[in-house]
């Protein structure tokens, strides 16, 4: 199991820079020693640990690009690998500022997944900051 996201990042920003770098390195090596890549179990359970740490450390453009390599690979395999990935991945979208995106996301999930009350929630949330208050 990884805890790359269970670290806190409240040791300011010089010091959460260097912590997340950590992470990354050993991401990294453990990468080059997987011939397989993100088709690996634990290599892809690895990135998207590694990508959830980069949001809160608030690295949100190298987040992006982690999600981005491995959303193909989770939706290939189907749940619970692309529920985690497409629920970060809009939480991710939402502090980008980017709600519409998240939106899509966020339908998405409510298409494959069973019902939650926070896919509908956040849901909310986001139509309501897009003002489409008739979807919210």
């Amino acid at each position: 199991d990884f805890v790359w996201s269970e670290h806190e990042f409240n040791d300011g920003e010089k010091e959460n820079k260097r912590v997340l770098r950590k992470f990354t390195k050993e991401f990294k090596r453990m990468a080059a020693e997987t011939p397989e890549g993100l088709r690996n179990s634990k290599l892809l359970t690895a990135a998207l640990d590694l990508a959830l740490a980069c949001v809160k450390c608030y690295e949100l453009d190298k987040a992006d690009s982690i999600y981005r390599r491995c959303i193909g690979e989770c939706r290939r395999r189907g749940m619970p690998w692309d529920v985690k990935c497409i629920q970060d991945m809009a939480t991710l979208r939402c502090k980008q500022h980017r709600q519409a995106d998240a939106a899509d996301l966020l339908e998405e999930l409510a298409s494959i997944a069973p019902p939650h009350p926070a896919t509908f929630i956040n849901l909310g949330t986001v139509y309501n900051q897009l003002r489409q208050y008739d979807k919210a």
